[in-house]
């Protein structure tokens, strides 16, 4: 069962290292949820901060609710790794994921 609750993620410098620049899937940021979610998500995609989707084994969606006070220090990551530039490990919370 996936824990729909708050949780605290950490973007590691080895995400940041193998992540993917302009690729959804596999982004230090996909890579970090897929990395804390390993027993429960088949794929996870990160548009923006407020697009990140999961697909649960048990064929479940999942859309993640950022904490408000860390949605543009996310999308400000993402602009960064994506445009190539140097970024450092981040943590955000999670305030809910919901089902869909």
């Amino acid at each position: 069962m996936l824990d729909l609750g708050p949780k605290t993620i950490y973007v590691t410098q080895e995400d940041i290292h193998q992540g993917v620049c302009k690729d959804k899937e596999s982004c230090a940021i996909a890579l970090a949820l897929a990395d804390e979610y390993k027993e429960q998500i088949d794929y996870v995609e990160v548009s923006s901060f407020d697009s990140i989707k999961m697909s649960g084994k048990n064929d479940m969606w999942y859309r993640i609710e950022l904490c408000e006070d860390d949605e543009f220090k996310v999308q400000t990551f993402i602009d960064n790794f994506d445009d190539g530039k140097q970024v450092q490990p981040i943590s955000f919370r999670i305030d809910e994921i919901e089902e869909y």
